[in-house]
């Protein structure tokens, strides 16, 4: 640095040359009066004081930051006007910080050479708000000459968890010591003396005590002042004589005397102390009294007897009953009976008759009930546990708490693996809606006709007029008349669908050859889930809810929803996109045709174009083998064995939010796999097919309805190629067959 320039920068400081002193320059960058959260923390960040020096002036500032904080504002968003006050009277400080003068060296017009003795003296403080400390070197030169020097300080926000003052007081001696650590460190010339000063006596009583005897907090921070001041010397002593008085310029003989910190005491922070207590009680029996033994043992059996009822103060009533004394003998507003209950005992016959009464009285619902109800009047031991055990063996509790036994979920269907098909070759069909469209100046309503294929997920929407029947079959026509001919249709048992497939047959057998060649010939078939059974058709219900946006047409949706990827996005741009449903329709997965991106093996392959697109097709169904089937082969859910629902047995339809009465099994059907997914049940208004997910077994006769030792294997089951493989007698099915409703 060159000494004839009269200002240097040094750490951010301004340094004067000629007078060797240090001195700061700030200037807001802010123009505006209301500044941001952002621009708030930028202006207090922006002064750079490593030594500690203006701490006392930039603690104000973040004091202000943390109530800017605690007021959730956003970071572009202009401090609230109640602080805004308090920013400006702030702010307005910047310009007296060029007046603090600091010098350069501690002792300018004396030479360290001369030092007699150096000290250093810190003192810590806290508020509610904030906690620092600051340090000071005292030293004592020939002719009794003492001068003091600021060495630096340190200060921190209080955190926005509240804490007590003699725990912000705490912190602000933990910074102490670590701000006379750094200085000792930093500094070559020897202290020969430290003294660190509090003004809080729980402070001293906590340092001058056995630290493990507090709570951690208190524990932790003891231990640290303890290992950095103890080791080197240091200690911390009481301030509050000197309080508003600077002393550290007159001898010691001059300073007030020290409040003794061994006297004072604190039972602030102390761990909790657990106490094991021990109640020895006298024996009730007077065994002197007795010189028999067989006597001796009656009268311990007959006071054993009446022993547990002697904490409920029994006494007789004038009708001979058997009272409790309770503590509510003032309560008058309760019932005679509220305040001194009838004592009852538990294994009584009469006691579990009357409980029954109370459980059907509350229609088997809640337990807590009847034990509220059971205590206006009468006093149980352990009423809980027999209410709950009157519960388990109610059978109409046991109905309302049955679940149904699902048995372990069935392999795929042929229609989700059959590769190398033509899409659409096997469809479910579904309706969603309706949807309000304008027709000239009225709203009507219509729904659309949700065409599935079950084996690359594509779908196909059509626009259906009503919910009726011929409204269905001009729908599949035109489903027909762009995608073809499907080989299996699949659905709900919708009144509109059976009637369509009924009719269809009909027409088939009055030999209507352009129907029958759209529908139902060898090739065409119409398969009917159960009714109530959306756990049989989640590939495609799950598809309701990404139809697309109803706004856009048909055509639209269609494109997006065949647009959505059926395998994992690739995360590398030279990696081939993924397989979408548009694959197997158009040559790419947002229509637009694309040269393949490999070279075809041979030049006869692809010399004509529908070669070259059979070549394409093949390469899609590769990857929907390769990439998508692993996909689909795991289980996700119901994976153990249970014991299946036969035929006689007593089951409850479990309906969403519903539980119809009881029924009776009178047929089974069997899945591919060999196990019981559908049954036909006996209603009051007549057979019904209902899936086995949707009925939950009674256990009339005492045997468990869970999960048992199936004769079924584990493993997928014989396969069978009849689906509905009924269990029953021919009477049964014959009956079955003529009843079957929805």
């Amino acid at each position: 640095m060159d000494k004839n320039y009269s200002m240097e920068r040094v750490l951010g400081m301004n340094w004067k040359p000629e007078e060797d002193i240090l001195t700061f320059s700030t200037t807001l960058a802010i123009e505006t009066n209301r500044p941001t959260k952002r621009q708030a923390l930028q202006v207090v960040m922006s002064p750079f004081d490593p030594a500690g020096l203006l701490c006392l002036f930039l603690v104000h500032g973040k004091i202000l930051i943390q109530e800017v904080w605690r007021a959730k504002t956003k970071w572009d968003q202009p401090i609230p006007l109640e602080l805004n006050e308090k920013w400006t009277r702030w702010t307005a400080l910047f310009q007296y910080l060029n007046q603090i003068r600091v010098p350069r060296c501690y002792f300018p017009e004396l030479s360290i050479k001369e030092v007699v003795s150096l000290q250093l003296y810190i003192f810590a403080d806290a508020s509610e708000e904030a906690y620092a400390c600051v340090a000071y070197l005292r030293a004592e030169f020939p002719g009794s000459v003492i001068r003091v020097a600021l060495v630096g300080g340190k200060a921190k926000v209080a955190p926005l968890k509240t804490l007590s003052i003699p725990r912000l007081e705490l912190n602000g001696a933990v910074i102490g010591v670590r701000l006379r650590k750094a200085i000792i460190n930093g500094h070559t010339h020897k202290i020969d003396k430290t003294v660190m000063w509090t003004d809080s006596k729980t402070v001293l009583a906590w340092i001058n005590a056995d630290h493990r005897r507090y709570r951690q907090f208190v524990a932790c921070r003891v231990g640290e002042i303890l290992s950095k001041s103890r080791r080197s010397g240091g200690t911390y002593r009481a301030n509050n004589p000197w309080f508003g008085e600077f002393f550290l310029g007159v001898p010691e003989t001059q300073w007030l005397s020290e409040i003794n910190p061994a006297v004072e005491t604190t039972d602030e922070e102390l761990r909790p102390c657990l106490v094991h207590s021990e109640v020895i009680l006298k024996s009730v029996i007077n065994w002197e009294r007795f010189s028999n033994w067989t006597r001796l043992l009656g009268a311990v059996a007959y006071v054993l007897r009446y022993r547990k009822i002697l904490q409920l103060s029994p006494y007789m009533d004038d009708a001979g009953i058997i009272r409790s004394d309770s503590r509510i003998l003032e309560a008058l507003f309760a019932a005679y009976d509220t305040r001194f209950p009838i004592i009852l005992p538990k294994e009584h016959v009469v006691t579990r008759m009357l409980l029954e009464w109370y459980h059907r009285t509350f229609l088997h619902v809640n337990g807590e009930t009847v034990v509220n109800e059971v205590r206006q009047r009468f006093y149980v031991s352990t009423l809980r546990t027999i209410v709950r055990q009157i519960a388990r063996e109610c059978v109409m509790y046991k109905a309302n708490k049955a679940v149904p036994v699902i048995p372990r979920i069935a392999p795929l269907p042929v229609a989700r693996v059959k590769a190398f098909e033509r899409t659409f070759s096997y469809v479910r069909i579904d309706y969603f809606g309706p949807i309000a469209v304008r027709v000239n100046r009225s709203t009507a309503k219509r729904w659309i006709a949700l065409f599935t294929c079950l084996t690359t997920r594509a779908i196909h929407l059509e626009v259906v007029h009503t919910l009726t029947t011929e409204s269905c079959k001009q729908a599949i026509r035109r489903f027909v008349g762009r995608r073809g001919s499907p080989a299996e249709i699949r659905s709900d048992q919708g009144t509109n669908f059976v009637e369509a497939n009924n009719e269809l047959r009909k027409e088939m057998i009055a030999i209507d050859g352009q129907l029958a060649e759209s529908f139902t010939n060898t090739n065409t078939r119409w398969i009917f889930n159960p009714p109530a059974a959306p756990d049989m058709a989640g590939a495609w219900e799950r598809l309701n809810s990404e139809r697309g946006d109803t706004g856009y047409s048909c055509d639209r949706s269609e494109s997006v929803v065949n647009s959505r990827p059926l395998t994992f996005i690739p995360l590398e741009a030279e990696q081939i996109e993924a397989l979408t449903p548009n694959h197997f329709l158009l040559p790419s997965s947002r229509g637009v045709v694309q040269p393949p991106k490999e070279q075809a093996e041979s030049t006869m392959v692809c010399r004509g174009n529908w070669k070259l697109c059979q070549a394409m097709l093949n390469q899609s169904w590769r990857r929907w083998v390769r990439e998508y089937l692993p996909t689909i082969a795991r289980r996700t859910k119901w994976f153990e064995e249970t014991k299946p629902i036969e035929v006689g047995d007593l089951v409850v339809i479990v309906e969403e939010k519903i539980r119809n009465g009881w029924v009776r099994v009178v047929q089974v059907m069997k899945g591919s796999d060999g196990r019981i997914r559908d049954a036909m049940i006996q209603t009051a208004d007549g057979i019904k097919r209902r899936p086995v997910a949707k009925l939950a077994r009674q256990d009339v006769d005492g045997g468990k309805t869970g999960a048992g030792s199936p004769d079924q294997p584990y493993g997928s089951g014989n396969v069978t190629e009849d689906r509905t493989s009924p269990s029953s007698t021919p009477r049964l099915q014959e009956s079955a067959a003529r009843r079957v409703q929805d």
